[in-house]
């Protein structure tokens, strides 16, 4: 799900890349999230309201 995430956020697919993260954390937050605040392929994600509100879920 992070994978496919990734590719959407290169596409410019922002809903349904957010739709993956959001599953990829439920499933393994531990492994794939902290690489979503640092990887510049999220980027055009950065300043979505769902990505800032996952971002806020992770930190707990």
């Amino acid at each position: 799900m992070y994978f496919s995430a990734r590719a959407c956020a290169f596409t410019n697919e922002k809903e349904r890349a957010l739709d993956d993260l959001e599953r990829a954390f439920q499933v393994k937050p531990v492994i794939s999230m902290p690489f979503v605040k640092s990887d510049p392929v999220f980027d055009s994600l950065r300043d979505e309201p769902r990505n800032r509100e996952l971002l806020k879920k992770m930190r707990r």
